[in-house]
């Protein structure tokens, strides 16, 4: 249980994610033409939700119920970071992870 962030084969708990590991791990896959593919996995009290950049496919999202009203939340704070869109920056990512560790 807990959150985490998921980039290639690493997996960060919530408290471990910087801004700088963020700019270092996008930075490098948007040099080398990779993509950009970040999972947030969030399962606490009352949240059970995933979320995925655009660059990994159908990783996210399609959980079978509504969300509820913290989790909607949750999913408004990522569209509103429009970190479901293909091109995002470090500092939008960072700014989610921010606003993420107050909601849950």
């Amino acid at each position: 249980m807990g959150v985490t962030v998921q980039m290639g084969d690493t997996v960060l708990d919530l408290s471990s994610v910087t801004q700088s590991w963020l700019e270092d791990q996008i930075g490098r896959r948007k040099r080398d033409n990779q993509p950009v593919c970040v999972i947030v996995r969030i399962q606490e009290a009352g949240l059970d939700i995933k979320l995925a950049t655009q660059a990994c496919g159908s990783s996210g999202g399609g959980g079978g119920r509504p969300p509820n009203h913290r989790e909607q939340d949750i999913f408004n704070l990522w569209n509103e970071k429009h970190l479901s869109a293909g091109d995002f920056s470090a500092g939008h990512f960072y700014s989610f992870i921010q606003h993420l560790r107050r909601l849950v």
